[in-house]
C-alpha cells in the first residue's frame, strides 16, 4: 500500500482554501487518516494559514525569482517547506524537504520541484537564520495584514497592539461544542474516554470541551453528531445573542455554522443564510450530522 504524502493533502487543503474554502470543514473530512497524522496535517495547515506574510518574507529572500512571478501553487509548497523547517522541529530538515518535493512531484509539479529545492536548501546552509526579521515591522513579523494592524494600533496604543498581534499568531485550543439534543456531556465523556481521546472540561462552558489529544473527528460522539469542532470565542457570540433574542433569530452570515448550531441545539428557531450557496451548502451538511434544521435550509 503506497504511503500517504501528508505534505500533498496539506497542499490540497490550502489549494481549495486560496479558492474560498473553510480550512477547518476541510480538516474536519480528513477521517480517512489515523489521528497523528490528521495532527500533523492541522498543525501544517493552519501554521501556513496565520504565518504567511513572514513566510512570504523568507521566499522574497532566498529565491532568485520574484515572488509574484512563481506560480501559485509552486507558492503553496514553498510555505509548506518554510513552516516545516522554521516551525516544526520534530520534522528533520531532510524529511521536510523530500517529501514535499515527493509531493510537488505527485502533484504533477515536476519542473518546478527544482526551483523548490533550490530555495529551501538555501535556507538551510544559511543555518535557517531568522535573526533578520527581528528588524521587520510587529505586523510583518506576526502575519497580520497592515490594515488591520493600523487600526488596532490607532484603539490601542503601539504596546498593547504587538501584544494582540502575538496572540493571535499563537495556537488556541482545539475546543468542541457539545450538542446536547444528542448526547449529555457525561455520555460524551464516556465515548472520547472508550475512543482515547484526550480532553478536559472547558471552564467558561459546561456544552464545549477541550480536546488535547487524539484523533476527534473519528470518534463515535462526533460521529453521532454530537459534537461540532468550534473556538470558544464564536460560542460566545451566540450565547450573548441568546441573553437578548426573542422570537426567531437570523444569521445573515452563517456559514460554516458554529453560531447557527449553537442558537438552534439552544431551543431556538434560525433562519440562516449566507451570500454563498456554496458555503450554504457546506452549512446544510454540519446540520445534517447534527440532526438539527434552520429555516432557509
Amino acid at each position: 500500500m503506497p504511503k500517504t504524502n501528508l505534505r500533498q493533502i496539506s497542499y490540497q487543503i490550502l489549494k481549495k482554501v486560496d479558492k474560498g474554502n473553510f480550512h477547518q470543514e476541510l480538516l474536519n473530512n480528513l477521517t480517512e487518516l489515523d489521528s497523528r497524522d490528521i495532527n500533523f496535517v492541522r498543525v501544517l495547515v493552519k501554521g501556513v494559514l496565520k504565518n504567511r506574510i513572514l513566510i512570504s518574507k523568507f521566499i522574497s529572500k532566498y529565491s532568485s525569482r520574484k515572488i509574484d512571478k512563481i506560480e501559485s501553487d509552486v507558492l503553496i509548497f514553498l510555505e509548506i517547506g518554510f513552516y516545516q523547517l522554521i516551525w516544526m522541529d520534530s520534522v528533520p530538515d531532510y524529511a521536510a524537504l523530500n517529501e514535499t518535493l515527493e509531493a510537488m512531484k505527485k502533484t504533477g509539479l515536476h519542473k518546478a520541484a527544482g526551483l523548490v529545492n533550490a530555495v529551501l536548501r538555501a535556507f538551510i546552509r544559511d543555518n535557517k537564520d531568522i535573526t533578520w526579521t527581528e528588524s521587520l515591522s510587529t505586523d510583518v513579523r506576526y502575519s497580520v495584514p497592515a490594515w488591520l494592524y493600523s487600526r488596532i494600533e490607532k484603539q490601542y496604543s503601539p504596546k498593547f497592539a504587538e501584544k494582540i498581534a502575538e496572540s493571535m499568531n499563537n495556537e488556541p485550543d482545539m475546543t468542541v461544542f457539545i450538542n446536547t439534543n444528542r448526547m449529555q456531556r457525561e455520555e460524551v465523556e464516556k465515548g472520547l474516554q472508550a475512543d482515547g481521546i484526550e480532553f478536559e472540561r472547558s471552564v467558561l462552558f459546561d456544552d464545549m470541551m477541550i480536546v488535547k489529544g487524539g484523533g476527534i473527528t473519528n470518534s463515535v460522539p462526533f460521529k453521532q453528531g454530537a459534537l461540532y469542532i468550534q473556538d470558544q470565542g464564536s460560542r460566545l457570540v451566540a450565547f450573548i445573542a441568546s441573553k437578548v433574542a426573542e422570537g426567531t433569530i437570523l444569521d445573515a452570515a452563517a456559514a460554516p455554522g458554529g453560531k447557527t448550531v449553537n442558537l438552534i441545539a439552544d431551543g431556538y428557531e434560525v433562519f440562516a443564510a449566507d451570500i454563498s450557496s456554496l458555503k450554504l451548502i457546506r452549512l446544510q451538511e454540519n446540520l445534517e450530522r447534527l440532526h438539527l434544521k434552520a429555516i432557509g435550509l
